[in-house]
């Protein structure tokens, strides 16, 4: 499996030569495994792309964005990934083709938006 520097940026394995098979669980929150699996097999058997969202092990630092210090507070990434296949002529899939946007920013942000607007309409900053 080919992978490019941004695979590595996003989901940071700690054995840069794992196989997509041991990824699964190092990698990939155990709660969205089964969803990713089940996204790469439907994709096997239409031939057809499939995106969906994954939550990844790894964490991040909410005050911090570049931040790696365990001792602060921790959200969980989140990658919103998509994948195409390559088709032969015969029509059997030959390769993925698999594409990661980082989007635990946009998640954190639509998740704490409104707490953080009510925070400010009870300290009379916005009105209700």
């Amino acid at each position: 499996m080919r992978r490019n520097q941004a695979w590595f940026d996003i989901l940071s394995p700690k054995n840069q030569d794992i196989r997509l098979s041991e990824a699964w669980d190092a990698l990939i929150d155990e709660e969205y495994v089964l969803l990713g699996q089940a996204k790469f097999e439907a994709l096997m058997d239409t031939k057809q792309h499939q995106s969906f969202e994954l939550r990844l092990k790894r964490t991040f630092d909410v005050s911090k964005p570049n931040s790696n210090d365990p001792s602060s507070l921790q959200e969980p990434m989140w990658v919103l990934l998509s994948i195409f296949p390559e088709v032969t002529e015969e029509g059997e899939v030959m390769e993925i083709i698999g594409c990661f946007t980082d989007i635990r920013y946009v998640l954190h942000m639509n998740l704490h938006q409104p707490l953080h607007l009510t925070e400010m309409r009870y300290q009379g900053n916005i009105e209700p």
